[in-house]
């Protein structure tokens, strides 16, 4: 897993969504790649990453301060987050960094 470039994250796709909460996903991931500071963007933060040549974009999607101003959500409270990429496979790969995570530190 590395982090990709800006540029390989726009050309991936939707390809579906996560349940997990930001906390994990600081853990799993570390700090976002990219945070959007403009309040008229339908994203708040992303992460961008190259699994052995499968591209995997994590990001919220029109639930954050960003989109909603004061009626969005905090990035501590959001916990259903979007994937995006260039390969069906980029939810799966996701899913199995957190579980591997999540597994390693459940006690």
């Amino acid at each position: 897993m590395k982090k990709i470039n800006k540029t390989k994250a726009i050309i991936s796709s939707f390809k579906g969504e996560i349940q997990v909460d930001y906390d994990t996903l600081v853990a799993v991931f570390g700090e976002p790649h990219y945070i959007h500071k403009n309040n008229m963007s339908k994203v708040d933060v992303e992460w961008g990453f190259d699994f052995d040549g499968v591209v995997a974009i994590i990001y919220n999607w029109k639930n954050g301060k960003n989109y909603l101003g004061v009626d969005g959500l905090e990035l501590k409270d959001i916990e259903k987050w979007n994937v995006g990429g260039s390969d069906d496979k980029a939810v799966e790969v996701v899913e199995k960094e957190i579980y591997a995570y999540v597994m390693k530190n459940r006690y």
